[in-house]
Parts: C-alpha cells; sequence; structure tokens
C-alpha cells in the first residue's frame, strides 16, 4: 500500500512521445512544459557534502556523473484514462540537486493512479549510442564516474533497479494547467560499507554490496510513501454534509472524489438510509492520512449485517 506522491518525489512527467529512442536527457528548466515528471538526487547532510553543480564530494571519494538506461516509464491510467509510457533513455542526473525533466510533450487528458521506472540494461536490439551502457563486456543499466583517492573511476552496475509507487489521489492532467511529479534518489548511502567506511568502486568485492546499496536507497523512496493503512468495523454514523462517516470505535473517515466503494452499499447516501431504519453495516478498507491529519478513504466496502 502506497500514500500521496505529491508531497516527496523528484522526478517530473511532462509526457508524451519525445523519449523515444536512446538520446541523452539533460537538465533543461527552460520553457518547461505544462505537465512534468521529474527526477533529483538528494544527499544526507552529514554524509555527503555538495562540491559542487559538477560533482558530490564524500571523504575521498568524488561523484563526477550519475547516469540511468531508463528501460520504460509508465503511468497507468484509471476510469477510462489509457496507460502512458515512454522506453529506451538515458538520463543524466543533476549533481547539484536541481531538477531533470524526464520528458518533453503532452501527457493526455485524464486520472493516472500508478506511476512505475525501470532501470534496466538495455536489450540487445536496442540501439545505445552511449558507449558507457555497452561495450564488448556487456549492458549496463546504472553508471557513475568520480575518482576514488585520486584515481578516475568508472563504476557500471548490470543490475535491475524498479520504483513503484501508487497515486492517491490519482495524478489528474487536465486540459490546462500545471501538474508536477517528483521523484528522489539518494547517493549519499550507494558507496558506503556496514560500518561506514567508503567503498572503493574500482575493487570488484564491493559490486555487490554497492548494488544492494543502490538498491535499498529506491526501496528507501518507495517506504517512503508505503503509507496506507487498513480499517474494520461497523459504522456508527455518517454526516453527508461533511463527506465522512464514524466506525464504533471513533475513528472518522473522509470520502473524496476518488474512492473507490464496493459491497452491498455504494454511497454514503445508502449507508446513512439504512442506518436510520436500524441496518447494521460494517466498513472495511484503506485510507491514507493527508496533511491536515483527516483519514482519507482510498477503497470502502460496506456491507449489510444480518
Amino acid at each position: 500500500m502506497k500514500k500521496n506522491i505529491y508531497t516527496l518525489l523528484s522526478l517530473v512527467l511532462m509526457t508524451t512521445t519525445m523519449l523515444a529512442g536512446c538520446d541523452l536527457v539533460e537538465s533543461n528548466t527552460n520553457d518547461e512544459p505544462e505537465v512534468q515528471v521529474q527526477m533529483k538526487m538528494i544527499t544526507s547532510s552529514n554524509t555527503l557534502a555538495k562540491g559542487s553543480a559538477m560533482s558530490v564530494q564524500e571523504n575521498d571519494l568524488i561523484i563526477t556523473e550519475i547516469k540511468m538506461f531508463i528501460e520504460e516509464m509508465e503511468l497507468d491510467g484509471t476510469r477510462g484514462t489509457k496507460d502512458f509510457e515512454v522506453e529506451n533513455f538515458i538520463v543524466n542526473l543533476p549533481l547539484d540537486g536541481s531538477p531533470l525533466i524526464l520528458t518533453e510533450g503532452e501527457l493526455p487528458p485524464g486520472l493516472y493512479d500508478e506511476f512505475e521506472l525501470e532501470i534496466e540494461k538495455p536489450d540487445d536490439d536496442v540501439e545505445v549510442s552511449d558507449r558507457d551502457f555497452r561495450d564488448e563486456t556487456g549492458s549496463y543499466s546504472l553508471v557513475v564516474k568520480g575518482s576514488y583517492q585520486g584515481e578516475d573511476f568508472t563504476f557500471r552496475s548490470r543490475e535491475d533497479f524498479e520504483i513503484e509507487i501508487d497515486l492517491f489521489p490519482p495524478l489528474v492532467i487536465e486540459e490546462s494547467g500545471t501538474s508536477v511529479l517528483v521523484v528522489t534518489v539518494d547517493v549519499s548511502g550507494w558507496f558506503k560499507g556496514p560500518d561506514g567506511e567508503t567503498l572503493d568502486p574500482k575493487d570488484f568485492h564491493n559490486t555487490e554490496r554497492i548494488n544492494k546499496n543502490i538498491e535499498r536507497s529506491f526501496e528507501a523512496f518507495e517506504d517512503m510513501h508505503d503509507e496506507e493503512f487498513e480499517f474494520e468495523d461497523y459504522v456508527q454514523s455518517v454526516d453527508l454534509e461533511d463527506g465522512s462517516f464514524t466506525l464504533e470505535n471513533g475513528q472518522v473517515f473522509h470520502i473524496s472524489t476518488y474512492t473507490e466503494f464496493d459491497g452491498d452499499f455504494k454511497s454514503l447516501d445508502q449507508v446513512a438510509d439504512a442506518l436510520k431504519v436500524g441496518i447494521i453495516v460494517e466498513a472495511e478498507g484503506e485510507y491514507f492520512i493527508d496533511a491536515d491529519g483527516q483519514n482519507v478513504v482510498i477503497e470502502v466496502e460496506f456491507e449489510y449485517e444480518d
């Protein structure tokens, strides 16, 4: 279960047809389109200090470039909206923390309830112009360049990484207005050992641990949005004016435009009518806590109790 993406991510989606093929996507905040998906780097202030817009430094390790091969980026449509996806492109992550716009174009208006980003090696039949991602030894999904103890290094990963997040409320794309979706990448622990020591990226013995660190950073990002909860109890009362219902345990839950209803009753009005004539109604579902501290229902099943 995942929470509202709007508060924390840094991956901008603007859309439609631009990112086909393997052109490198550079950071560009000029003439931004009305809808965006952005990606940006974040660091832990106590472990990683920004050196400049061109590098970040951690003790004797300096990172000068981070690139990823995006095999697929997808927004899943809901309630009649078609899925949107772009495939096979390379992104170069700005090291100064500024957002990288991943796509350009026009995202079809509608509702999107899931975001997925797959960082994988390019398939053999995909043409790749950047030799950092393919050479005589194979193909790679992620490339980090820099120096360690004064010596240049290029760390390349063959692993597959994925970010998948449910969007609630759904991302609403309208004919006009601005919508931004942001995904952050925390690189501060990528080259850290279990005791906080710096891992030499040139030592192949550290490759597996570095890959696991990278995977954990993406999982941590997902976990930040895994804040949905479940409820199950009998309905005590309904407040139609407030658009809410109260359970016998005292919890109050609010209905939104995007709440999905299931079961015997398909609206709060039907539940209120049932309670008036003495019918016992049980509610079961999922919710998240919004910025105002309210319990907002994602989906609910109201059932008649004999």
